[in-house]
């Protein structure tokens, strides 16, 4: 048996669960990490291009990569990275499918109405009925994260242990469907791995935090060092 944090981006399931994660590794729990969205495609929108300049990368997938496998290290999960492509590089009839500020939080696109179906497949390939799997809550909006969520809720129906978290960096409304199970009061020492994980993804920090000596605040002040877990 395993437990398996389902993360649409490469940031998603440590920014959200880090202390958890970590937490399972020291209770021999044998956490892994599977990104769905991992992959980044040429021709770049100019959405993506611009966004590439803020995060100061010039190649996409080797640094978000890197950023990842660093951060997994930290929080001493195994990590493995599906083969889809990020929202702002996926392409349909020659086109960016969300090629402009803002649409990755607005509907989902045509093309990637039965998406979840093919990344339950993938997924069904790696875990097993045995096997616990945390899934994103979907709050903010986030295609790529509905999609996930949407993912979860379909091996539930299947018979599979699912369980939500909470997206860290969005606000929304939890739907009242799902019921609040667990809430961990995070040990400094845990925050501050996970504070440590979280700053490996350098590219993200701006975005995320502001800066790097933020990082610690967020958790401990805004979130009150605790991550919630739903069913």
């Amino acid at each position: 048996m395993a437990v398996y944090y389902i993360s649409p981006h490469f940031d998603d399931a440590i920014g959200s669960c880090g202390g958890k994660i970590y937490l399972d590794y020291l209770a021999q729990k044998n956490p892994h990490i599977i990104t769905i969205f991992s992959e980044v495609k040429e021709p770049f929108s100019n959405y993506a291009e611009d966004l590439h300049k803020y995060w100061d990368i010039k190649d996409p997938f080797r640094e978000r990569k890197e950023e990842n496998k660093n951060a997994c290290t930290i929080i001493k999960a195994k990590n493995v990275s599906l083969k889809y492509c990020d929202a702002i590089y996926r392409i349909y009839n020659k086109k960016h499918m969300y090629s402009i500020d803002g649409s990755i939080f607005k509907e989902i696109h045509v093309a990637d109405q039965d998406l979840y179906l093919d990344i339950s497949n993938d997924l069904l390939k790696l875990v097993t009925k045995k096997d616990k799997l945390y899934f994103p809550l979907g709050i903010g909006n986030h295609v790529d994260h509905i999609i996930v969520n949407k993912v979860g809720q379909y091996l539930k129906e299947k018979g599979y242990i699912v369980k939500y978290y909470v997206d860290f960096s969005y606000e929304g409304i939890i739907p009242k469907k799902y019921k609040k199970i667990e809430v961990i009061k995070l040990p400094k020492d845990i925050l501050m791995k996970k504070a440590l994980a979280m700053s490996k993804y350098t590219s993200q920090i701006n975005m995320l935090f502001g800066s790097e000596d933020k990082i610690l605040d967020y958790y401990q002040d805004k979130l009150k060092g605790v991550e919630e877990y739903y069913a």
